[in-house]
């Protein structure tokens, strides 16, 4: 018995782990396109449905140096009243020009971003659960 909650919990810490490893992930992404990056125009040149019914914009941008990238966006990136016709400022990281941002959601505190926050708080919390059942079980 102990032996199967020691891996359960292991199990859990290694998920939770993971979980904070993304976001710390996408804070780093975050935190390098906003030192390096260089603002270009974006310009929208289709729009998708994801399976859970909202709208990813697919937006087009050309780096200083004349290379072209599409990129795609959910609508929580893009300003408020965005539309297909509409064209919004992307920050690209030189060094990786395919990793953008729109200038809307790099400038978005990141706590209001849910999706990184969920990320955190519930691997952090994983972590704490695991380390609980492993001390449980000894």
């Amino acid at each position: 018995m102990h032996a199967l909650t020691l891996l359960m919990a292991a199990c859990i810490f290694v998920f939770g782990s993971i979980l904070v490893r993304l976001t710390a992930m996408e804070v780093l992404r975050r935190r390098a396109v906003s030192r390096n990056g260089v603002a270009v125009e974006g310009e929208c040149v289709d729009r998708t449905w994801s399976q859970h019914g909202g709208p990813h914009y697919v937006l087009t941008y050309t780096t200083l140096e004349g290379r072209t990238f599409r990129a795609t966006f959910s609508s929580i990136a893009l300003p408020p009243g965005f539309t297909s016709e509409s064209t919004a400022t992307i920050i690209y990281d030189p060094a990786d020009p395919g990793t953008s941002m729109t200038a809307f959601a790099l400038h978005k505190a990141i706590w209001r971003s849910p999706g990184d926050v969920y990320a955190a708080l519930g691997g952090a919390a994983l972590c704490c659960i695991a380390a609980w059942m492993a001390m449980e079980s000894i």
